[in-house]
């Protein structure tokens, strides 16, 4: 399921893969210059569609097995990002900010 979701997601920004910036540059040297939420535009309500199909299939064939979780397993101290983490999260979201405010 994670893999299928990987994939699915990886079609929505033009950042997520490396066909996608190919795909996204092709499109403004033809003339047809996107931005980053014209993208979106297009490929959110496929992506939409296609992980809502995925998620059937993987439910049909992959049954899930209900059990009862206990609320101490849900209320657990999550550890403090540590400073690897906090700098991934950092470039991601530096990323992510300048794709979506960038004009060509």
């Amino acid at each position: 399921g994670i893999a299928i979701s990987n994939n699915i997601g990886g079609m929505t920004t033009p950042i997520a893969s490396p066909q996608n910036v190919i795909a996204f540059n092709w499109c403004g040297l033809a003339g047809n210059g996107m931005s980053f939420g014209g993208w979106l535009c297009i490929t959110v309500p496929f992506c939409s569609v296609l992980l809502l199909c995925a998620w059937f299939v993987i439910r049909a064939r992959y049954p899930p097995m209900l059990r009862v979780l206990q609320i101490s397993e849900l209320t657990r101290e999550q550890p403090r990002m540590n400073r690897d983490q906090m700098l991934a999260l950092i470039v991601t979201t530096s990323t992510v900010l300048a794709w979506a405010f960038w004009k060509p």
